[in-house]
């Protein structure tokens, strides 16, 4: 099919109802209406569609599909691309608009979808146009109402009204912040002529007898409520709100009625809290809601008995409905809550309690955000203050009682081993939520207090898994404490009930009477061993229990189910008890070497490893080495014969390098004493093990494997990290071996490492960081090469080809200049110079990442011009020399290229954000450098972009806006004059941009 052309509308028009034909005919192919939608996605986007889509809208004959995408095409190009219709079509499409959605609102049993859209259309134009007249279009349109359509025609005008705060508020509807904030000064000055209508509205008896125009109406008052300012007594004074809450104790009220309802006033909790202003509105809500509250315990308690008879208790719309505004209410009257003047605040307090203690945890979950916020609430009360501890004695027996509540909705639902993946997730995600409370719960009552609830709990618990096999309610108590383990502070109490709890564990894993059973509970057996990970403290002080427990978690490495929790636990134990476990702890891994563990996976045994070289950073010198060489050993042989195989195996290796990784890595912490002429543990066992040859020979099998590159690059980032200093022995060769095998392969991977060596050695001498702007040079030489091109699109073309390298690239300029200012301005300022000439080039790519790189480079070779005040001033005069030189030579061609990004014409896509440096972030560095010598390089940069994109007002106005900006000095309001000319300049280039598009016939 063809792209749309530009030819005659009805033309157009053919080929779009070819389109549409093809998209929704019953005999079209898969293939004809794949080409169909790429036409129909390009016709969206040209200027054509405009006058198309509202000449389809004028069309009665036409089908409800092409009615709709019309009128959805016309609300798209509203929201995105308004000011690209000439001004002088603007009024027009207004009153096309306000046409189409008058004759389709009169027409009888129009769809809903259409005449929906059209209320988007008029909401989202009238936003743009700052369309006040809209407001008496809705009226207008009721009033001509043909008998017997009143009530379909009203609910139409309803949802214009619904759509008219929608729209200005949302983020989709591009316009000019000035503009969407002219339309909300009309919405809130129209409030309360909105409300008399809806009040006379919901009054008619047509309405009130319909429960979709009664819903229209809560609807439109829950959006006016959302996002305009109603006064709070004016709003208070409306019957249509007494009106919606006496909805809510009807047992007759349809569902979707009932869903409304509670939306719109759960909309007035949120925007009207318990502030003084607030009170009449206060006044009237809580006792039509705490009226509520026999209703809703009488659903709690039809749930508990359904549960009782072996339901699932779960509870429908009304009880979720209701739950929503009890704990709404409480969220928002919160200050209430905690006033000091008695208000009967148990009475809420408690209704929320009743929320939490519903069934169906979906509902018992919806309050768990009230309870953080009345803790931290109460959290930052002064400890000195009477309050605190008035409400502590308050509300203690509630939050006593959430500590059973939580546990219980912590139970697993019987169903769950026949649930599908995300539903399982689900339930991990809720149970998550329902930690965070008991945790609450801890900061209000105190860790201890929660352990001897739960722990009361879990004696019954205990004695019907005994008795039934239920292991659901033990689990649950065991995730509890493991939750709230690091809350429970450490005494003689809580460690003879924590100790208890980890010897019945035991117990039922070897008693005679359960431990068949034991084989049949993988997940009480998951959670036993996070919940004696979580205890890691504990055996520091308890360290004859280390014994047992890891014969019971070396056991569960064996069970599928279970492996992950217990190489998790032991990874747990070895960082928290090393000094306990000391070096016997390493025969660990030697068993697992010496055994098939048919379910330790990779991920699994790098925990335990990691781990265990925990224990080794603890050790003294003389022990680790020996430790070192025990943990590597294995897995250097392995690698070794992996590299010699005569068909190496790429995933083999990288095993073998992540276990490497994981042996190195925790060692970064490690504190050795290591005296003048002595080696670091790891250095020697760089030697012992020929690691940087074997390195050699694998980069060379595998020169063209990048994740190879990639794995086996973290073995020198991770030796660097952990033998900081002591690792100079091996620098040289090191970047030596960087610069080969980048060479080789020209993988971003070792330029990293670059990165990483200049962090570790910088700063040290001004001779080490000359030999480290050496290696910058030496990686440059081989870099620039691979950018060259003949034509500015071939070097596009390679850098787009190589994002992360050259992302990587610009981060190690970025970090040299940083840590190495003198030697990148002095020693180094050609190569400074190459290097912005290089990033000007770069900014062409559109990368995010990459981007980013490039700008932060930008960033720190200004910023190393504004030196601290602490700054040797001899040092500072240096620098401020070298940036001035290097931005003579690349400052105009730097400014243009931002100034372009900005404007549109090149890639922008980090303006005032992103990882990285930003366009906002490099020209206020600037600012601060040098505020002349951004003025002079920003009206060059201006003059030389086309008065299409910005014209003389555009300049002379952004130029003013940020001069302004600089003298306060204001960051932010720099930024944001950045990104206002941004905007504009972006719409005016998408206009151009399209003007001179050539549309090809297919």
């Amino acid at each position: 099919m063809a792209q749309p052309a530009a030819q005659g509308g009805a033309g157009l028009e053919a080929q779009f109802n070819a389109a549409m034909t093809a998209c929704f005919g019953q005999n079209s192919t898969q293939e004809q209406r794949s080409e169909a939608d790429r036409w129909l996605q390009h016709f969206q986007q040209t200027n054509e569609a405009w006058e198309v889509s509202v000449n389809l809208l004028g069309n009665a004959s036409l089908s409800p599909e092409i009615l709709f995408f019309a009128a959805n095409t016309l609300h798209g190009k509203i929201q995105y691309e308004f000011y690209d219709l000439p001004q002088e079509n603007q009024a027009g499409l207004r009153d096309a608009i306000s046409g189409h959605l008058m004759r389709w609102g009169l027409t009888p049993g129009v769809s809903k979808a259409l005449t929906k859209r059209l209320c988007l259309c008029a909401a989202a134009l009238a936003v743009q146009m700052n369309w006040r007249e809209v407001f008496e279009s809705i009226p207008a349109l009721i009033a001509k109402a043909a008998p017997g359509t009143e009530l379909s025609v009203t609910k139409v005008a309803l949802d214009l009204l619904a759509c008219l705060p929608d729209e200005c508020n949302s983020y989709r509807l591009e316009c000019h912040p000035d503009t969407r904030d002219a339309f909300q000064v009309a919405l809130d000055q129209s409030v309360p002529q909105v409300l008399a209508f809806l009040s006379q509205t919901a009054a008619r008896a047509d309405i009130t007898s319909d429960a979709e125009g009664f819903e229209g109406v809560l609807v439109a008052l829950g959006m006016w409520v959302k996002f305009c300012k109603i006064p709070p007594d004016l709003l208070a004074q409306q019957p249509l709100l007494g009106t919606a809450l006496d909805l809510l104790a009807n047992p007759q009220c349809p569902p979707d009625l009932f869903e409304a309802d509670v939306d719109t006033l759960v909309g007035v909790l949120r925007r009207y809290d318990a502030s003084p202003e607030h009170m009449n509105l206060v006044q009237i809500m809580v006792p039509k809601l705490m009226a509520l509250q026999p209703r809703f315990v009488a659903s709690v308690n039809e749930a508990k008995a359904d549960v009782a008879q072996g339901g699932d208790g779960e509870g429908d719309d009304v009880s979720r409905g209701l739950c929503r505004l009890f704990t709404e209410m409480g969220e928002s009257y919160i200050k209430l809550i905690l006033s000091p003047d008695p208000l009967n605040q148990v009475a809420v307090v408690q209704i929320v309690l009743d929320c939490t203690s519903h069934p169906d945890a979906d509902i018992g979950t919806i309050p768990l955000w009230f309870w953080f916020r009345l803790v931290k609430e109460w959290r930052n009360l002064e400890d000195t203050n009477p309050l605190k501890a008035q409400h502590h004695a308050t509300f203690s027996p509630l939050i006593s009682n959430l500590v059973g509540e939580c546990v219980r909705l912590l139970s697993y639902p019987t169903d769950i081993d026949e649930m599908g993946r995300q539903e399982r997730d689900d339930v991990a995600y809720q149970r998550q939520k329902i930690s965070d409370t008991l945790y609450d719960c801890c900061q209000f009552l105190g860790g201890e207090v929660v352990l001897t609830q739960v722990y009361t709990k879990l004696g019954s618990d205990y004695a019907a898994l005994e008795a039934t096999g239920s292991w659901v309610g033990l689990e649950a108590c065991v995730m509890a404490v493991h939750q709230i383990a690091k809350d429970i502070p450490a005494s003689p109490i809580a460690d003879e009930k924590l100790m208890q709890m980890i010897n019945m564990l035991l117990h039922l894993q070897t008693s005679p009477s359960t431990a068949g059973a034991w084989s049949q509970w993988p997940r009480l057996r998951y959670t036993a061993c996070k919940f004696i990970g979580s205890l890691a403290p504990l055996f520091r002080r308890q360290s004859q229990l280390l014994s047992p427990l890891f014969t019971f978690l070396y056991s569960h490495l064996t069970v599928k189910e279970t492996v992950e929790a217990a190489a998790s636990a032991i990874q747990d134990l070895c960082e928290r008890c090393s000094e306990q476990l000391g070096e016997p702890v390493l025969s660990l891994y030697d068993q697992i070497n010496g055994e098939t563990l048919e379910y330790l996976e990779l991920k699994d045994e790098l925990s335990i490893i990691n781990g265990l070289s925990s224990v080794v950073r603890k050790l003294d010198l003389v022990s680790a080495r020996r430790s070192v060489q025990q943990l590597l050993s294995p897995i250097c042989q392995r690698l070794t014969a992996a590299v010699n195989d005569p068909s190496p195996s790429p995933k083999r290796m990288i095993a073998e390098l992540e276990r490497l990784v994981a042996v190195i890595k925790p060692l970064e912490k490690a504190s050795y004493v290591i005296a003048e002429g002595e080696v670091h543990p790891l250095v020697q066992a760089v030697e012992t093990f020929q690691l940087w040859p074997l390195l050699d020979t694998l980069f060379t099998k595998f020169a063209t494997s990048e994740p190879i590159a990639e794995k086996g690059t973290r073995v020198y980032r991770y030796m660097i990290k952990a033998c900081k200093q002591h690792f100079a022995p091996l620098l040289e060769m090191t970047v030596q071996r960087l610069l080969q095998h980048f060479s080789n392969t020209g993988f971003a991977a070792f330029v990293y490492i670059a990165s990483t060596i200049t962090s570790q050695f910088s700063r040290n001498t001004y001779e080490m960081d000359c030999k480290l702007l050496e290696m910058l040079g030496s990686f440059s030489q081989l870099i620039f090469p691979q950018f060259q091109a003949a034509t500015p699109a071939d070097t596009l073309q390679l850098l787009t080809n190589k994002p992360d390298l050259v992302e990587e690239y610009f981060y190690l300029c970025s970090k040299f200049m940083d840590s190495c200012p003198r030697a990148a301005l002095e020693q180094g300022q050609a190569l400074s110079i190459a290097c912005m000439q290089f990033g000007v080039i770069a900014t062409t790519i559109d990368h995010r990442e990459a981007n980013g790189a490039v700008l932060a480079f930008f960033e720190s070779v200004i910023g190393a011009g504004i030196p601290r005040e602490s700054t040797d001033p001899a040092l500072a005069a240096v620098l401020r020399g070298g940036v001035d030189g290097v931005m003579a030579q690349q400052g105009q061609a730097v400014v243009s290229a931002l100034l372009e990004a900005a404007a549109g014409v090149r890639p922008s896509p980090n303006l005032e954000d992103g990882k990285g440096g930003t366009i906002a972030g490099v020209l206020w560095k600037l600012a601060r450098f040098n505020a002349a010598t951004l003025s002079t390089t920003l009206m060059a940069a201006l003059a030389a972009m086309d008065e299409r994109v910005v014209d003389n007002e555009e300049r002379g106005k952004f130029m003013a806006e940020l001069g302004g900006a600089i003298q306060t000095p204001s960051k932010e309001h720099f930024c944001r004059t950045i990104v206002t000319f941004s905007r504009n300049a972006q719409r005016n280039q998408r206009r151009l941009e399209r003007s001179q598009q050539t549309p090809t016939q297919g």
